[in-house]
C-alpha cells in the first residue's frame, strides 16, 4: 500500500457500511480520500476521527447522491480543480428494494436502477474522464444485494 501513499482515491458510499470501511482503510494508509455521500456530516465525523487518531491520510467529505449526474458532475469538478484526479475509484453505493417485482412501484424500481446501475456508469465515465493520463488507475465497483425468491 505504500506506492498509494499521496495519491487520491474516491469512495462512493462512504457514510456507512462497507463505504466508510473502506474510506478509513485508504485514509490509514496515506491516501487522500474523497467520501462521496449524500450524508457528507457523517463522512465529516470519520474524518475528525481519524485525524484525531493520527491518520496519515485526508479525508474530504463531498455531498453526492449517486443517481442524480448533476451531483456526480459537481463533486468530479471539484475533485479535478482541488486535488487534480483520482488514483483509485471505489463504488460502494448501493440500494435494495425489499419487494418482489410484482407487488413493487416503478418509482421503487426506478431508484434502484439509478443509483446501482447508471449511477456507477455516470462515476466511471466521469472519472476516467479527468483520469486519461493516470495509467495505473484502479477502479473497483461493490454492490450488495439481496436475493429475492420468485
Amino acid at each position: 500500500m505504500e506506492r498509494w501513499s499521496g495519491r487520491v482515491a474516491v469512495v462512493t458510499g462512504a457514510s456507512a457500511g462497507v463505504g466508510a470501511a473502506v474510506l478509513k482503510a485508504l485514509a490509514s494508509h496515506g491516501m487522500s480520500v474523497v467520501g462521496l455521500a449524500r450524508r457528507k456530516h457523517r463522512v465529516k465525523e470519520m474524518a475528525e476521527e481519524l485525524q484525531s487518531q493520527g491518520c496519515t491520510g485526508k479525508v474530504f467529505a463531498v455531498r453526492a447522491d449517486i443517481s442524480r449526474e448533476e451531483d456526480i458532475l459537481l463533486a468530479f469538478s471539484w475533485i479535478e480543480k482541488s486535488l487534480g484526479g483520482v488514483d483509485v475509484f471505489v463504488n460502494c453505493a448501493s440500494i435494495t428494494s425489499n419487494v418482489t417485482l410484482i407487488e413493487g412501484r416503478t418509482e421503487e424500481w426506478r431508484r434502484v436502477l439509478e443509483v446501482n446501475l447508471l449511477g456507477p456508469l455516470h462515476l466511471r465515465q466521469r472519472s476516467s474522464q479527468i483520469d486519461a493520463s493516470a495509467p495505473s488507475g484502479r477502479c473497483a465497483h461493490y454492490q450488495h444485494q439481496q436475493q429475492h425468491d420468485e
